[in-house]
């Protein structure tokens, strides 16, 4: 599925002093050093880029640029890979298949887990400074505008957990008042409900009931010619 509009960041960024083919390219240049790798950036890139910030990814920032650790963990195979094939293809991080880890889940199944780390963007400050606000990750005042159905189904495949009832998504080190600001807006744009839960160590997570469960279903449809390893 081809994203519905093209939407390029960061554009007051870019050095146009340097040659055309410079200026949009994601491939490193004796002109363009490390730390000011441009874009350009599209619109489905940053709603899976905020999707994974939603989980257990962190970004790093330093010297005017940011990099991203992209951590991913999943029984689901297919989905590891598509997840990895995605961010080469949009020229984030480097054409190399990351070691996997394998491990049993808390209930005996086996999961695979990887980190992926991009490369140093100048231009995607302004998405590590959404999330980060006094070096505290939380949830971005602008997460309405990214949470694209795609974003919608990468989250759910990267946190949640299918249980009777729902799915339950498990998001560290975000506040309460955090997690009902996104509950707000999962039910003000796709209308799934989604109730704020406390851990036993007193972390909150998401628990998205039974009635927003089949939205969730609707929305990985969608995105299936897209992505067709959603379980």
């Amino acid at each position: 599925m081809a994203p519905e509009r093209l939407v390029l960041y960061g554009l007051d960024k870019y050095d146009w002093s340097l040659p055309w083919s410079k200026v949009f390219t994601l491939e490193p240049s004796p002109e363009m050093p490390l730390n000011r790798w441009q874009g350009p950036h599209d619109y489905e890139t940053i709603c899976v880029l905020y999707a994974s910030l939603l989980g257990t990814c962190h970004g790093e920032k330093r010297n005017g640029s940011v990099r991203f650790f992209l951590e991913q963990e999943n029984s689901n195979a297919a989905y590891l890979s598509w997840y990895h094939t995605f961010f080469v293809g949009a020229g984030y991080i480097q054409n190399k298949w990351p070691r996997l880890r394998r491990r049993s889940g808390l209930r005996g199944e086996i999961r695979w887990n990887f980190e992926l780390r991009t490369w140093h963007f100048a231009t995607l400050t302004w998405v590590f400074n959404a999330f980060y606000r006094r070096g505290v990750k939380g949830i971005p005042y602008n997460l309405e505008e990214f949470l694209s159905p795609l974003a919608v189904c990468v989250w759910v495949q990267r946190m949640g957990v299918r249980e009777v009832g729902g799915i339950r998504i498990k998001q560290t080190s975000i506040s309460l008042a955090d997690q009902e600001f996104f509950s707000f807006i999962l039910w003000k744009k796709y209308g799934i409900r989604a109730v704020p839960y406390r851990f036993h160590n007193g972390q909150y997570g998401l628990f998205i009931t039974i009635a927003g469960a089949p939205i969730v279903s609707r929305l990985a449809e969608q995105c299936r010619p897209y992505i067709e390893s959603f379980d």
